[in-house]
């Protein structure tokens, strides 16, 4: 895969497609997010934005092997709309009428004893628990798989240069020996 070019919303999903074929799964999640849940993403962390060509704030995407959707809020409706066009990404209007949410959708799209992937990295605990939940009556199962590392190859990542350094015991309230022991029990 490292030697095709993907310059396209389209050439990655059709890219996409063909990894997740490859490996059994029926769907794949893209969150907008890092291991950190920072508000705002460092460049390597913008899977959404590098899949779909959206680069609103706030939305994700779900891929199947003959659809896509995009599900953002009403900041970005206008945006969306625009980015998404002639990509085969199907805008989904979060807090309209009619409108499934992101969950109800895959349990309609992918069939009892499927397997939806996301990359853990990108999703929050409590995404990770509502996506199980809500699927668990279809018997889908949800896996750790970071498809789109094996796809996009030029990502950028580069490390922050800055030193790392031991806030005083004053400013931090405990020792990193008794944080450390903390987050061990």
């Amino acid at each position: 895969m490292s030697n095709i070019q993907l310059n396209t919303p389209s050439e990655r999903i059709t890219a996409l497609r063909a990894q997740m074929a490859h490996h059994n799964i029926d769907a794949f999640v893209v969150y907008s997010a890092d291991p950190h849940l920072s508000e705002y993403l460092p460049e390597e962390w913008q899977e959404r934005t590098w899949l779909s060509g959206f680069t609103g704030s706030a939305g994700f995407v779900v891929i199947t092997q003959d659809k896509a959707a995009l599900w953002t809020d009403g900041r970005y409706f206008m945006q969306a709309g625009i980015e998404l066009k002639n990509t085969g990404i199907e805008l989904m209007k979060m807090g309209v009428d009619g409108v499934p949410s992101y969950t109800d959708w895959l349990k309609s799209e992918v069939q009892e004893g499927g397997v939806v992937a996301v990359n853990a990295l990108a999703a929050s605990h409590s995404s990770w628990l509502e996506l199980e939940n809500q699927l668990a009556p279809k018997n889908i199962k949800i896996v750790n798989h970071p498809l789109l590392a094996e796809l996009w190859v030029d990502r950028h990542s580069e490390q922050p240069k800055h030193p790392i350094f031991v806030h005083p015991l004053e400013r931090a309230g405990q020792s990193v020996e008794d944080k450390l022991n903390n987050i061990r029990k």
